[in-house]
């Protein structure tokens, strides 16, 4: 009897170890040193933005969140999950990315699929969601008349249901109707949304080249957001310029997840297409070498921003420090 008892407790302890090392111990770098890019900065029409567009961009995050070192290796710290409100003098407020739900400040990564937890962790904190800082600051969900989606992905559309009136932006591409918790999507969530909601497709077969990128859409006609095709990270991702009184800025979404990424030649085990993600890589490489006045706000990372640029408000800078998201 005891020896019985002994061998499953055995077993049960190599299982466990192994999954330890598994999960935890292991990690082999997807190198890819990807295309060289063309030393170019191409504008629409060869003319720049219409600098009369008036825009404003609130910077916010939603919580915390930390892949395992079997997907990126040893450097994989807490990082943050930023969210961005853009105030737009004819259209409103206009979202990109709404980060974690507010079921995570209650749940943490147990709204997540069980194989997804060993493999990803997030934290958030009561009232950080998204629609929760935005009615702090008096900016009113129910204003917001267009969400953007970088890509679809749990910790970028949280409570994105709160936009009731909102028309919502996928890119080309996008799958809608094959989702799964186990790879980081929310089905059921996002069922609801496609049912209540009008989507719209960004459609990049009509794109141009713009800045150094091959496809490129201004959305609105003005000048004032130009989508940038990605399908690096997944397919249908995308990044988004935004045109700001003091100059250009470049939300990355996960097409650059955060400058330790966009640093090195390792894609990691976290992009559905990595060949593409590593020129992606390269294409904003190139565009931070043209143009180093162009702030770049990677998908889970935060630039340091120039303390006269009075056109970026980072509402609660306090949230984007370790300090504020206390794990016990």
């Amino acid at each position: 009897m005891f020896k019985k008892y002994f061998v499953k407790l055995s077993v049960l302890f190599i299982v466990l170890l192994g999954s330890f090392f598994l999960f935890h111990g292991f990690y082999f770098a997807v190198n890819i040193k990807g295309p060289a890019i063309e030393k170019k900065f191409y504008t629409f029409n060869n003319k720049p933005f219409n600098d009369s567009i008036k825009l404003k961009l609130h910077v916010y995050n939603t919580g915390i969140n930390k892949v395992a070192s079997l997907l990126v290796g040893d450097k994989n710290p807490w990082r943050p999950v930023p969210t961005f409100v853009i105030e737009h003098p004819k259209y409103g407020l206009i979202v990109f990315d709404s980060g974690l739900s507010s079921k995570v400040a209650l749940m943490g990564k147990k709204t997540l699929h069980p194989i997804t937890r060993l493999l990803f962790n997030t934290h958030s904190l009561k009232s950080k969601d998204l629609p929760s800082q935005m009615v702090q600051d008096s900016l009113l969900p129910i204003k917001v008349e267009r969400v953007i989606f970088s890509h679809l992905h749990f910790d970028h559309i949280g409570n994105s249901d709160a936009f009731s009136k909102a028309t919502y932006y996928v890119g080309q591409g996008t799958d809608l109707d094959n989702m799964t918790r186990m790879e980081g999507f929310e089905p059921d969530f996002m069922a609801k949304l496609i049912h209540n909601h009008a989507f719209k497709e960004i459609d990049f077969s009509v794109g141009k080249p713009f800045a150094t990128f091959e496809k490129a859409v201004d959305l609105l006609g003005d000048g004032g957001l130009i989508a940038i095709q990605g399908n690096g990270h997944l397919t249908g991702s995308i990044s988004l310029f935004v045109n700001l009184p003091q100059g250009l800025i470049f939300l990355a979404g996960d097409e650059a997840v955060h400058f330790d990424w966009l640093n090195n030649d390792d894609v990691q085990k976290i992009s559905k297409n990595p060949k593409r993600a590593a020129e992606m890589r390269n294409r904003i490489r190139m565009l931070r070498e043209l143009r180093p006045d162009i702030i770049i706000f990677p998908g889970h990372d935060f630039p340091k921003i120039p303390l006269n640029r009075t056109d970026i408000v980072v509402n609660n800078p306090i949230l984007f420090t370790k300090e504020a998201w206390p794990l016990n």
